[in-house]
């Protein structure tokens, strides 16, 4: 057997224990996720997916290169970049973990702070921190002199990027006081609304309700006067004014709509509600051949644009049943 064979051996053998380490793994895993109906071990299994195999693999490789006839420096050096690669990828698959954690807790537990890039790239950031800590102590480079130069240089960065670092900091400062989280519908004073979609370093995204994309930097959001419609507890509400001819039976009128908002608002609600309390019709003024209808249709409904369905529906549901009366509406 030849000083190659050796070495291949060693490195063919850790490849295929890694896959089916790996392969028995995420198998055991996925049975026990659905045993449990666990999101949290789906979420693991997608985050660290292919690491064991490159672990071991990074194994055999670092066995094998102590059977070849190298020398010593080929060694250390291979041996370096191999501990940069291990220490490379366990920071990732950390960090994906981390991730994967805090999602399944923010989705699972009410209330909670909701993890937007911001947070993601700020946990990439202390873990890749973290990494390159080791790596740098590896070689023997001590941190503390390069965290005093960092400290020095970084009073004329900060200058430098002063508008990035206020968006920085008005982006965590929207994140933790949970005020604006990813999923509210808003409006901005500027007039525009829609649901925030994400939150990241430098810029808040929002997408209304055509499907454009507003993009809002977060340190104009952190000063602007925002509605925010999921804190609000106050119920959808809509509103219709109509025109009728006068030559309309007016208790007829009243009786349709009344029917067939009632009907709507069985439709969108299963709880008892009050008709008195959710639904108002009323004529409010009289003119020389038209009488003015008001109506005002109050329903439990948080999201913003539910409200504009809604609003879609009891158009679409009035103007049927009217002309099913054949009431004239013009």
């Amino acid at each position: 057997m030849n000083a190659v064979s050796v070495p291949l051996i060693v490195f063919i053998a850790s490849i295929l224990i890694g896959l089916c380490l790996e392969t028995v793994l995420f198998a055991r895993l996925r049975r026990l996720g659905k045993e449990i109906s666990s999101k949290f071990s789906r979420e693991i299994i997608h985050s660290i997916r292919g690491f064991v195999m490159l672990w071991f693999v990074l194994s055999g490789f670092y066995i094998a290169i102590l059977y070849l006839s190298l020398s010593y420096k080929t060694v250390v050096l291979l041996q370096h970049a191999l501990f940069i690669i291990t220490v490379a990828s366990i920071s990732v698959a950390l960090s994906r973990i981390i991730i994967a954690s805090l999602l399944v807790y923010t989705r699972k537990i009410r209330g909670a702070i909701q993890t937007t890039s911001i947070l993601k790239n700020i946990i990439r950031l202390i873990i890749a921190i973290i990494g390159l800590s080791l790596v740098l102590n590896h070689f023997g480079i001590t941190v503390a002199p390069l965290l005093t130069a960092f400290g020095i240089s970084g009073l004329a960065v900060a200058l430098a990027l002063q508008p990035t670092l206020s968006n920085l900091f008005s982006g965590l400062q929207i994140v933790f006081s949970k005020n604006i989280q990813p999923g509210d519908y808003i409006r901005l004073e500027s007039g525009e609304e829609g649901r925030v979609v994400d939150i990241t370093w430098r810029h808040a995204q929002v997408r209304d309700m055509y499907g454009h994309s507003v993009v809002v930097p977060n340190a104009k959001l952190a000063l602007a006067t925002i509605t925010n419609y999921n804190l609000s507890k106050r119920e959808g509400e809509v509103r219709l004014k109509m025109n009728l001819p006068l030559s309309n039976d007016l208790d007829l009128v009243e009786k349709t709509a009344t029917a067939a908002l009632q009907k709507l608002i069985a439709q969108y609600t299963k709880e008892k509600i009050d008709l008195a309390d959710a639904l108002s019709i009323r004529y409010t003024a009289l003119t020389g051949s038209t009488v003015e209808l008001n109506i005002t249709l109050a329903l439990p409904i948080t999201e913003r644009d539910q409200q504009y369905l809604l609003q879609h529906d009891c158009i679409k549901v009035l103007h049927a049943a009217l002309r099913k009366a054949q009431i004239c509406l013009t």
